[in-house]
């Protein structure tokens, strides 16, 4: 079992549609992030096959997939509180472990990136966060991200999640702007262009629309 300072958490809601695709990209991803040896979590509101539980160090499946905490936010549009969720039961889990760090990935990137380069280079930023931004100034982007687990606790525990009657990006960067920490926060080139690797997401849409999937 491979042990260091950072895990990796893949978040991943299957839907209704071409739901069996969907979970062979994360089957693929899982299992490529366990021949790199990398700790993989992988956090679901969906059932997870047992051989996709195979490529992982944990699975944690959750059959709440609703958009709120105990009522909020107000504004229940927002699915990204679902996935808010999947995240915090991945950190949860991986608590007994002492990890300093997590890599948060959703199911549906490309598989075939180094990963642990990726994390090398996040780590040499010296930041306690690293990720992208929309096409503003004022979002933090929950798509892909490098995060000291405490600073993710203490700028974005669900005990905020009042903040997300608008998108997680913006709710994010409200929580970090407001407490301050803004300089511990190294942002990429792009959304997409993570630490210049490209993390093309083959289910967009909410889920709703697939591309051509090339990987097996």
């Amino acid at each position: 079992m491979a042990i260091n300072d950072t895990a990796v958490v893949v978040t991943a809601f299957f839907g209704e549609n071409e739901t069996e695709q969907k979970k062979y990209m994360a089957k693929i991803l899982c299992r490529n992030l366990k021949q790199s040896g990398l700790f993989t979590c992988l956090a679901s509101h969906s059932t997870i096959d047992e051989e996709t539980q195979s490529f992982t160090n944990l699975s944690v499946y959750d059959a709440d997939n609703s958009f709120q905490v105990n009522g909020l936010p107000k504004v229940t549009h927002n699915h990204g509180v679902a996935e808010l969720t999947s995240m915090h039961n991945a950190v949860n889990a991986l608590k007994r472990f002492g990890f300093k760090y997590i890599m948060k990935f959703p199911f549906d990137i490309r598989p075939d990136m180094d990963f642990q380069q990726i994390i090398n280079d996040c780590k040499a930023t010296g930041k306690q966060l690293v990720t992208g931004r929309w096409d503003n100034d004022i979002t933090i982007g929950t798509f892909s991200f490098f995060a000291n687990i405490d600073f993710f606790l203490e700028t974005f525990s669900l005990n905020e999640v009042y903040r997300c009657d608008k998108d997680l990006e913006y709710a994010w960067f409200d929580s970090v702007k407001e407490k301050d920490l803004m300089n511990h926060v190294h942002f990429c080139s792009g959304y997409n262009n993570f630490m210049n690797n490209n993390f093309t997401q083959f289910s967009e849409g909410a889920g709703t629309k697939l591309a051509p999937y090339p990987f097996v």
